[in-house]
């Protein structure tokens, strides 16, 4: 997970860093559909729904 935002941080895009993240791992890591959605909307998306508050 780190590693995957640290990759987008230096410029590469949500689907490269995953790529890179899974061939030098295994094929099946960050397999979670929606933290992967989560990478590629943005890290001011990701904190929208972070901070969001389910009963507020």
């Amino acid at each position: 997970m780190r590693a995957a935002r640290m990759l987008i941080e230096r410029r590469l895009s949500a689907a490269e860093a995953v790529a890179l993240v899974r061939r030098r791992r295994s094929p099946g890591a960050l397999g979670n559909d929606a933290f992967t959605g989560r990478l590629a909307a943005g890290p001011d998306a990701a904190a929208l729904l972070v901070e969001r508050d389910p009963l507020g």
